[in-house]
């Protein structure tokens, strides 16, 4: 147990390494450190809790994981803030990398976790290898009840399987607010995207789908995404994906596109509003699909017109019961 604590200014401030069970760190300070916050390194570690604390400033991630084998562990209550670097090739302030070994069953909720922009930066990002050649396996997380904000990417998934991304407010993601890449069995549900502090900033803050299988996006709020250009992308973009259904989302004021679909199979869009409130004049399209797109279905969307249309779908896709919005 690590309690009321305060380091700072060090390389690595918490290390865990080899077999460790059943760890405590609350309400302490970890600050300024020109490597990790708290660094689990290659642990065997079942059922850790890390609560309360202050963690930021930590150049080489706030809470970082490098392989081993995890399970249960939890970070709730904490402000993780400022843990990036101009000068490194990638940044994060929650950082999960399992090149071998596993983790699994975990928790991030109830946290303040915000950085600045910085180069291939995330406020969280999970790495695993491919599969199934490769050994590392991450899943079976929730991340919920979180403010995230500032970053290159606010969540990066990466072939990572079962997680719960919900009820957070996610902010100013200069190139995505959620990356999923290669992720399976992913649900993101409940999520306030809202950006009206960051009008006029041109910041992507989009959702792109990737390479995924089973993409459930259901319930949020986009508002002023600048993901895309004038001929690709949008707010949403589902890219070489299976098995996505987006439902009862509301994307408002999208910079280029609502939704984007491209070369993906068994794509449902559903009951959503995709509106241009203020009339911005850059909208091309509410939907747009290109290449072959097997199994899409789009219907019950309420959308404004963009220059080139509305809901732009090749040949072979079900439109049922859209309404072009006055």
């Amino acid at each position: 147990t690590v309690r009321g604590t305060q380091v700072r200014e060090v390389r690595n401030a918490l290390i865990f390494s080899g077999r460790n069970r059943n760890i405590i760190v609350e309400g302490s300070h970890i600050y300024n450190c020109s490597g990790i916050g708290v660094f689990f390194d290659h642990v065997n570690l079942h059922q850790a809790n890390i609560v309360d604390s202050h963690i930021s400033y930590c150049k080489a991630g706030g809470i970082r994981l490098i392989g081993g084998e995890v399970r249960d562990l939890q970070i709730t209550g904490n402000d993780i803030e400022y843990n990036y670097d101009l000068e490194a090739e990638a940044s994060a302030d929650v950082w999960i990398d399992v090149a071998d070994g596993s983790v699994e069953e975990g928790t991030i909720a109830g946290n303040t976790i915000q950085a600045r922009i910085s180069p291939n930066g995330a406020n969280i990002r999970f790495e695993a290898p491919v599969k199934p050649e490769a050994r590392g396996r991450a899943g079976l997380w929730t991340i919920s009840g979180n403010l995230i904000g500032s970053q290159t990417t606010n969540i990066h998934l990466k072939n990572t399987t079962g997680v719960a991304v919900t009820g957070n407010h996610i902010y100013t993601g200069a190139e995505n607010a959620l990356y999923l890449e290669g992720a399976r069995h992913i649900v993101v549900s409940g999520n306030s995207l809202d950006q009206d502090h960051n009008r006029g900033k041109d910041l992507a803050n989009g959702v792109r789908i990737e390479n995924c299988e089973g993409v459930l996006l259901q319930g949020n709020l986009l508002c002023d995404a600048c993901a895309g250009d004038e001929a690709r992308g949008g707010a949403v973009s589902v890219l070489n994906s299976r098995e996505t259904l987006i439902a009862n989302c509301q994307i408002f004021e999208p910079r280029h596109c609502g939704i984007f679909v491209e070369h993906s199979r068994n794509t449902t869009i559903t009951d959503c509003q995709i509106l241009d409130r203020n009339a911005s004049g850059t909208l091309r399209a509410a939907i747009e699909a290109i290449g072959a797109n097997r199994g899409l279905f789009i219907r019950d969307i309420l959308y404004h017109e963009g220059s080139k249309g509305g809901i732009l779908a090749n040949d072979g896709a079900e439109l049922r019961d859209n309404t072009c919005a006055e």
